[in-house]
């Protein structure tokens, strides 16, 4: 089975809601599994608006990457 990464952490109450939602969709598929594969990397809110104030959007790109890049050594599909 794939695993699924998730960026999540910008907003917890987002979080859990499209965690949800894919296991929900999850399970209308494959009836006889009980949930997908997930892993999420929350990063830190804080951080990101520091960056986004600043308008430094290729430091908010190359984080952004390097989230995306520890999903996929964590095993996650892309």
């Amino acid at each position: 089975m794939k695993r699924i990464g998730i960026i999540g952490g910008i907003g917890p109450e987002s979080t859990i809601d499209y965690y949800k939602r894919i296991i929900r969709a999850f399970q209308k598929q494959h009836v006889d599994l009980a949930y997908p594969e997930i892993i999420i990397f929350s990063i830190n809110l804080n951080e990101c608006l520091e960056i986004i104030e600043k308008g430094e959007w290729s430091k908010l790109i190359d984080l952004l990457a390097d989230r995306v890049g520890a999903l996929h050594r964590a095993g996650a599909y892309s």
